[in-house]
């Protein structure tokens, strides 16, 4: 099957948008001409290929995918025009499924684990790592603990540093301990592609007897950028969690209980804080001769009533010497 992709001059990005449409087969059928793409006649809605059983962010998302792959599919001259080239998508976004873990809440779950689980669900909810990439391919030579970084290089960003955060270097330290000498990663376990960590977390948040909430790990991600946008810059929090700012506020920054709290015993208007600029001005400006230019020659005052402009409370316009 690659072969017949090389044959069609498809790069990587476009065989990324075939795998991802072939991996459903609700969605696309493929068609013996072309094995590729399917056969459409005539302009078509992407939501009619299946996509109904997906929420409408999912729908969204593999939408996008499938237009996409149209798109190339023109570009590369397999297809005379994209059946999906008016069709408009709406956002992939899904906010109602945001949680926030409180620092309460946090500690009943820490409770319940065991050291690796420890570290697991804090290196997710104090340091923002993505699961499971980022959290099973850290490793012991990643902790720099006399700086007190963490070196995580990432599948998706790529390099980048974080602080080992006040609250997360407790479980890092135990875990090290617990750790057989030798040991290469810091989550020893759970590194099968048969591992579900969702499913092990479910357990624990039912031991812990809190209720589960959605996306399990995006949402602690999102917690920890939440409470670090209260202390720290957007640019520091931006290089630690591998994101932007504009990331952020689409997919993990939330509005807390605490904010709704605040908003009700907190003033929204700064108090001003100094002085006026330039110090407090005299009621009457007569009342003092210091407001008197004394750097105005003496013999200005007799020509005042030939200039009307000029004034002796005012400086001399410019650099240059007066002219007559």
């Amino acid at each position: 099957m690659n072969q017949g992709r090389s044959a069609y001059g498809l790069g990587p990005s476009v065989l990324t948008n075939v795998v991802a449409v072939e991996k459903r087969p609700t969605i696309i059928g493929q068609s013996p001409s072309v094995p590729l793409f399917i056969e459409v006649r005539g302009p078509c809605c992407l939501r009619d290929w299946g996509f109904f059983i997906y929420s409408t962010s999912s729908a969204n998302k593999h939408s996008k995918r499938v237009k996409k792959l149209f798109a190339q599919a023109v570009r590369a001259k397999l297809i005379p025009e994209s059946p999906s080239a008016d069709q408009r998508i709406g956002p992939e976004v899904n906010r109602t499924r945001d949680h926030y873990i409180d620092r309460a809440t946090a500690k009943k779950v820490l409770d319940a684990c065991d050291v690796e689980w420890a570290l697991i669900f804090g290196l997710c909810r104090f340091a923002g790592f993505r699961c499971p990439t980022e959290v099973l391919g850290l490793t012991w030579a990643d902790i720099d603990w006399a700086a007190g970084r963490i070196r995580i290089d990432s599948v998706k960003t790529g390099l980048r540093y974080c602080p080992i955060f006040p609250e997360l270097r407790p479980m890092l330290e135990a875990a090290f301990d617990a750790a057989p000498a030798g040991t290469l990663h810091c989550v020893r376990g759970y590194r099968g592609n048969e591992t579900n960590l969702r499913t092990q977390l479910l357990r624990i948040l039912g031991r812990a007897g809190i209720v589960p909430w959605q996306k399990a790990f995006v949402n602690l991600r999102a917690s920890c950028r939440t409470d670090l946008q209260e202390v720290f810059p957007d640019h520091a929090i931006n290089t630690w969690l591998g994101h932007s700012s504009k990331v952020a506020e689409k997919h993990y920054l939330q509005t807390t209980e605490g904010h709704w709290e605040r908003a009700l015993v907190q003033e929204s208007a700064p108090k001003p804080i100094g002085g006026n600029a330039g110090g407090n001005i005299g009621a009457n400006p007569l009342a003092s001769d210091a407001l008197f230019n004394e750097k105005i020659p003496g013999n200005m005052a007799t020509d005042v009533a030939k200039f009307p402009g000029i004034s002796l409370k005012m400086p001399p316009q410019g650099l240059e010497p007066w002219t007559r």
